[in-house]
This record gives C-alpha cells, sequence and structure tokens, in this order.
C-alpha cells in the first residue's frame, strides 16, 4: 500500500546535512568557506499505488504500451532472438498485472541463465533487496526503483549483456535517440554557442560572471523534461517536433535571462 512504502528507510530523516559554501577572493588566492549545518526529513517516495497518477499510468499502462512493446520490440524486430522474445514475454507478462507481480532479482529470471558481459549483479542484488525481502510489487515500491529496474531488466531481455545474442551491446532505444536528436537539431544550434563560449571562458576570479553562465544551464535541466517532451519525435512529425524544441529552448534562454 501506499502508507506502507513510506515507513520504510527511504522517508528517514537525513541528519546533518552538511551544505558547503565556497567563496573565492579577488585580491588573493585564499579560498574562505563557510559550513552550514541542517536537519532534512526527506518526503517519502513515490510510488505507483494511486490510480489517476502519473506514476500509476506510467507503470500500469505506459512502460508496458509505449515502452516495451512500441519502442523495444517495435524498433528491434527484426534483430529479436527466440530467446530474447521469450525474456521480453516474461516481462510483458509482468508488467500487464503490475499490481500483483512481485519483483525479484534480475538474473533469477529467464529460466536462470546468465549474462555474459555483466558485472553489475552484486550491486542490483543490493539495491534491490528491501523490495524483494518485502514482497513489493511493480506498483508498491518507489517509482524511482521501479523505473531503473526496467531499464535494467530491458536490457536484459534483449540480450545486452550476452556476447552469443544478436543485440550484444546493441542500445535498445538507439533509433528512437537518432530520430530525437535529428527532431532537436535545429534547436540545439541556438544552444550550442553558448555551450561553446563557456566551455572555453577563462573566468579567473569573476564568479559573478560565471554564475550569469550557470543560470542557463541551470533553468535548462529545469526545462528538463518538458523540452524531452517537446522533442520526442512521433510518425511523419518531425518538423512540428524541430518547432517544439526550438520554442523550449527559446523560452528557457528568454527566462535565464531575467
Amino acid at each position: 500500500s501506499h502508507s506502507h512504502s513510506h515507513s520504510h528507510s527511504h522517508s528517514g530523516v537525513l541528519k546533518n546535512t552538511r551544505l558547503m559554501a565556497m567563496a573565492s577572493s579577488s585580491s588573493s588566492s585564499t579560498t574562505a568557506a563557510a559550513l552550514q549545518v541542517t536537519s532534512l526529513e526527506l518526503p517519502p517516495p513515490l510510488t505507483s499505488t494511486t490510480p489517476g497518477t502519473w506514476a500509476y499510468d506510467t507503470m500500469s499502462r505506459r512502460v508496458l504500451e509505449n515502452i516495451v512493446q512500441g519502442t523495444v520490440v517495435a524498433d528491434n524486430e527484426h534483430l529479436l532472438d527466440n530467446a530474447a522474445r521469450g525474456r521480453i514475454s516474461l516481462l510483458e507478462a509482468e508488467l500487464a498485472n503490475a499490481a500483483e507481480t512481485k519483483l525479484e532479482h534480475i538474473l533469477h529470471h529467464a529460466n536462470g541463465e546468465n549474462e555474459t558481459s555483466s558485472n553489475d549483479e552484486k550491486a542490483w542484488r543490493q539495491l534491490m533487496q528491501p523490495y524483494v525481502e518485502r514482497g513489493d510489487t511493480w506498483l508498491s515500491a518507489p517509482w524511482l526503483v521501479t523505473e531503473f529496474y526496467l531499464y535494467r531488466r530491458i536490457l536484459h531481455a534483449t540480450g545486452y549483456f550476452d556476447a552469443k545474442a544478436p543485440l550484444h551491446l546493441h542500445d535498445p532505444f538507439a533509433l528512437q535517440k537518432k530520430k530525437g536528436l535529428a527532431a532537436c537539431a535545429s534547436a540545439m544550434s541556438s544552444l550550442a554557442p553558448r555551450v561553446n563560449a563557456f566551455a572555453a571562458a577563462d573566468f579567473g576570479d569573476d564568479l559573478d560572471a560565471k554564475s550569469d553562465q550557470l543560470r542557463l544551464f541551470v533553468m535548462l535541466s529545469l526545462w528538463g523534461n518538458r523540452m524531452d517532451l517537446s522533442i520526442w519525435p512521433s510518425e511523419g512529425d518531425g518538423a512540428a517536433s524541430s518547432a517544439r524544441a526550438a520554442k523550449a529552448v527559446e523560452a528557457a534562454l528568454a527566462e535565464s535571462a531575467s
């Protein structure tokens, strides 16, 4: 349940968070440091158990229909071998019943098949252990955890780590990334000069000038999710996608200058 997931370690209190503010003196090479100590209570993690929320729609529908079936399978259909199709079918079955399907350790899937090139098994086992042990489902575990878990499962399913698989070390999202880059190329052309100038600049001790430039990139990061949706291409919609991306970048540039 929603409250069930709130009662565990991710909703604890982060004590004595140390925030280090560094100030540089223009009259000397010395650096002054100011240390502030505070206590921050972490908000409860987002889960996907509440119908009508973005997280619920994502984990109960979108990841299956749009990501696994609509992108991974559709874009790589000609490369998938029988073993990969079997693993993808298992993943699809889990996602189709996300509310009841309990999370498992990654390498327990696909009839015990092992990945020949992956060295992250221990890390993933440690990460997933609290949720596997608790019997969390795709919906009751923290949304952020299940999202990362999903993409790692997709790589396993397609055979990314299997040296003998047709899709060994092949990015299953390569086609979508290529389309996205093409759609946003014109928008990025307006941003590239600013990025290149910042990278080449020697600000020295002028922290104000550096801060002004950094503001632009902070604003672009805050706009990131909206821009992601704006530049994502759709069939036959390349020009419109490019226009939306350009508009998003222009808005971020304008807001950073205000």
